[in-house]
């Protein structure tokens, strides 16, 4: 019994040490009870001026900052995080913080704890080292950059040939296994009923969910729009017709889709979440978007 209570008091005193509790108050910041400098501003306010964390000698140690990104596509969720700075020329992104937490002792405690920012009131010195291995400003931009140039090369371009068909006629549609859009369309042609069976396009589809969970949160759905075969070239060109995004799909009552040619978004009724697909696909087609 006398090795189980030891083995236990060795756990709870190593733990009380890997523990520490950083808090701020009036200004004041303190690190398991000990006072080891100063915290300005907040971070309550996005674009503001941040926080900045000084050491014992009133030497700035960290600025701390919280930004964002809102893309003119409604589909791309905003993009938030934090921007450091240990001085001129030391800023970095940190991707590994939850952007919600907004204080500034919670942010320290989570550094220190699991990535080795060793702050004790004065100048961090494994400031170069974290630099170099959570940076995450270059990946950002990329994919701020990626998106962006994603909405601009998948939108129509004047003079593309699009999949000549009969608009006016009536239609049926069905998908194959690999997703593509075929339009059976019936065509009267010297008096002779003939079946037209034309690829109009693709789709992709992409289910998400919590980690660990069974249940689908989410689906997200891209429409591609078939061109025909320019010149030079051996494949046919798509281009995104549409994309949306869909909340508790087994569930769905409506969807917001974005159609790329017009940047505009349209609220879709659906009637069945069985039938999502095919409710979209046909919005689409009725306007011209397919």
């Amino acid at each position: 019994m006398k090795k189980i209570i030891i083995v236990l008091i060795a756990l709870f005193i190593g733990f009380s040490a890997n523990a520490q509790k950083f808090k701020a108050k009036k200004g004041i910041l303190t690190k398991d009870k000990i006072e080891i400098g100063k915290v300005e501003g907040s971070l309550w306010k996005m674009g503001n001026d941040g926080a900045t964390v000084f050491g014992l000698n009133n030497e700035i140690i960290l600025k701390i900052k919280l930004n964002e990104h809102n893309f003119d596509n409604p589909l791309y969720k905003t993009l938030k995080w934090y921007e450091f700075s240990f001085g001129p020329d030391k800023d970095f992104i940190f991707n590994h913080l939850n952007s919600a937490i907004t204080s500034v002792p919670q942010i320290l405690k989570v550094l220190t704890k699991k990535y080795g920012f060793e702050f004790d009131g004065s100048i961090i010195e494994n400031q170069d080292e974290l630099i170099a291995k959570y940076n995450y400003k270059a990946e950002l931009e990329q994919g701020i950059k990626a998106k962006n140039l994603a909405d601009s090369k998948y939108a129509k371009i004047l003079g593309d040939n699009e999949i000549q068909r009969n608009r006016l006629m009536p239609i049926k549609y069905k998908t194959l296994k690999k997703e593509e859009l075929v339009l059976e369309q019936l065509i009267l042609q010297d008096t002779i009923r003939k079946d037209a069976n034309i690829i109009i396009g693709s789709f992709k589809r992409e289910y998400k969910r919590d980690l660990g969970s069974t249940v689908n949160k989410e689906v997200e759905y891209w429409f591609m729009e078939r061109f025909s075969q320019p010149q030079g070239d051996d494949k046919l060109k798509e281009y995104y017709a549409a994309g949306v995004i869909i909340d508790n799909p087994f569930y769905a009552k409506d969807c917001e889709v974005y159609t790329f040619v017009d940047k505009k978004t349209h609220e879709v009724k659906i009637k069945d979440p069985l039938k999502a697909e095919k409710t979209i696909i046909k919005f689409l087609l009725n306007n011209g978007y397919l």
